[in-house]
C-alpha cells in the first residue's frame, strides 16, 4: 500500500521481528537496522539469514537455537550441512530433525539424540538402517509399537516389518513383532 520505504513508520518496525520480517522482504532486502529485531525471533533469523544474507546470521544464532526446525533448516539451508553445535540441544529433541541430523550432517552416530529418535518408529528404523548399519535394541519396543494385531497398516508403516527384514535379515519378518513381544512382556 506504501509503495515503497516508509520512513516515518521504520522507527517502529525495526522494534518488532514479525514487523521487521515483513518489511525487508516486501520492501527492503537487506537491512541492518532492523537485525537486533529479526535476531529475536527464530523464524525471522532463519528466513533473513536464507534470503537475504546467504550466509551465517549470528546475531540471529541464538535464537534460532531455540527451534528444532530452524536450527535444522539452518544447517541445511544456510551452513551447508556443517555442524551447528549451538542448535544440537534443540535439533537432539526432535525425532526427524536429529536423524537428518545424524545422518547428513554428524555422518554417523550421534550419541545426544539417540534417546529421542529411539522412541519414534519410523526413524528409530532408518537410523538403524542408515546410520548404525545393523540392529539397534534399545529402539526395538518403538519399532515393534504396540500390539495391535488385525488392525490394519499402510505398507509404509509397516516400520516392524521392515526392521525385521533388512536390519535384521529375519527369515520371517511377517511374525517379528508378535516374536519379540512374546520374548519381552513377563
Amino acid at each position: 500500500v506504501v509503495g515503497g520505504r516508509w520512513s516515518k513508520g521504520e522507527p517502529a518496525i525495526i522494534t518488532n521481528p514479525g514487523a521487521s520480517w515483513y518489511y525487508v522482504r516486501e520492501i527492503m532486502g537487506r537491512w541492518e537496522p532492523a537485525e537486533p529485531a529479526l535476531a529475536q525471533n527464530p523464524e525471522s533469523a532463519y528466513k533473513y539469514a536464507k534470503t537475504f544474507l546467504r550466509e551465517r546470521f549470528k546475531q540471529g544464532e541464538p535464537a534460532i537455537a531455540r527451534s528444532p526446525k530452524f536450527s535444522w533448516f539452518y544447517v541445511k539451508d544456510v551452513l551447508g550441512y556443517a555442524r551447528f553445535p549451538l542448535g544440537e540441544p534443540a535439533i537432539a529433541r526432535n525425532a526427524r530433525y536429529a536423524y537428518l541430523y545424524a545422518y547428513r550432517v554428524v555422518g554417523g552416530r550421534w550419541p545426544l539424540a539417540e534417546p529421542i529418535i529411539a522412541k519414534d518408529a519410523e526413524c528409530a528404523l532408518y537410523y538403524a538402517l542408515d546410520i548404525i548399519k545393523g540392529p539397534w535394541p534399545e529402539a526395538e519396543p518403538a519399532i515393534a509399537g504396540p500390539d495391535n494385531s488385525g488392525v490394519p497398516k499402510f505398507e509404509w508403516e509397516n516400520y516392524d516389518y521392515r526392521y525385521a527384514e533388512k536390519v535384521l535379515k529375519d527369515p520371517h519378518p511377517e511374525t517379528w513383532k508378535e516374536r519379540y513381544w512374546a520374548k519381552h512382556q513377563s
